[in-house]
This record gives C-alpha cells, structure tokens and sequence, in this order.
C-alpha cells in the first residue's frame, strides 16, 4: 500500500507504532474495512 500511496503522491501521516497498531487491528479482525478507510483518509497527506 504505501508503494501505491507514494505514487500517487501521498504519504501516511501517523507513527509506525500507530500504523503497526493499526495493521494488527485490522488483520484480527476487530477493525473493519470502513473504520480503516476512515482512519486511511484522516491520516493522509500529499508529498
């Protein structure tokens, strides 16, 4: 993903330990694919 972000201009503005967080969140199951998106574009900036 972050490959496909920088292409396009774009980076993830959050810590590794937030993103890492995340990633485990949404692999377990207990975070679901709206709240990730949701999460993606709050945490989002252009390069």
């Amino acid at each position: 993903m972050e490959i496909f972000l920088v292409l396009n201009g774009m980076e993830i503005d959050a810590s590794i330990k937030e993103q890492e967080r995340v990633v485990l969140l949404l692999a377990s199951g207990d975070l679901g694919r709206e709240e990730f998106t949701e999460w993606l574009w709050l945490n989002l900036r252009t390069i």
